[in-house]
């Protein structure tokens, strides 16, 4: 678990490398056949949810940089290395399913219903723009 929250606050403070050094170290504590989480990489409790947990906020909160507060959400996404696309579907907020995705150049958001049938309510935004963290609220 300890691993994933490293990541996600490196990436907060915007070192992609420190996180993704640690959130590759997050996969050691996968055990087979089973790929179940362990306390740690050696044994230790069987099927860790707090592992699991730990690394699944890594995802949604450090690369997706989902931020929830009273007024609204911020998403400041990174591109995990490695990969040419990064998304998160069906993110839910007051009563909203959301679509986000990233190249690593732009971000594009919209409904988790309408990017599938490939409605044109989709906004795209520079990559750029919201690491400077404007404040949307998601509507209904």
């Amino acid at each position: 678990m300890t691993y994933g929250i490293h990541a996600v606050l490196w990436l907060q403070l915007g070192e992609a490398q420190n996180a993704a050094s640690l959130f590759e170290r997050s996969y050691a504590n996968i055990q087979a056949p089973f790929c179940v989480w362990t306390e740690t990489p050696q044994g230790g409790t069987t099927n860790f949810i707090t592992g699991a947990g730990g690394f699944l906020q890594a995802v949604w909160a450090g690369y997706g940089g989902v931020r929830v507060a009273q007024d609204g959400v911020t998403v400041d996404m990174t591109l995990p290395e490695g990969t040419s696309l990064f998304a998160l579907r069906g993110v839910q907020y007051v009563g909203s399913d959301l679509y986000l995705a990233t190249d690593g150049v732009s971000l594009y958001s919209g409904s988790s219903s309408s990017c599938s049938s490939g409605s044109s309510s989709s906004t795209t935004s520079t990559a750029s723009s919201t690491r400077k963290r404007s404040r949307d609220r998601a509507s209904t």
